[in-house]
């Protein structure tokens, strides 16, 4: 039994590792620390550390764009 939680522990881990990877690539560099720090100022309702336009790239194109990709993923994979 032990050993399916190590797998759930794995799949969640390379699950985080998509999303930060998806919110990292574009054109325009943002940093690891501002994306997280970001992300966590929305989530908990603080001040956003990055710039308007900064902001508006992680909330507005990135993080939709691999939240709609873990969907669809998720999706194809009960599907099939």
């Amino acid at each position: 039994m032990s050993g399916g939680r190590v797998w759930y522990g794995v799949a969640i881990v390379f699950l985080v590792a998509a999303f930060l990877t998806g919110a990292l690539v574009g054109p325009v560099h943002l940093g690891v620390a501002n994306v997280l720090r970001g992300t966590f100022a929305h989530v908990f309702g603080a001040g956003s550390p990055l710039a308007a336009t900064d902001d508006a790239i992680l909330w507005q194109i990135r993080l939709p764009r691999v939240v709609l990709g873990a969907l669809v993923g998720g999706t194809l994979a009960c599907a099939g």
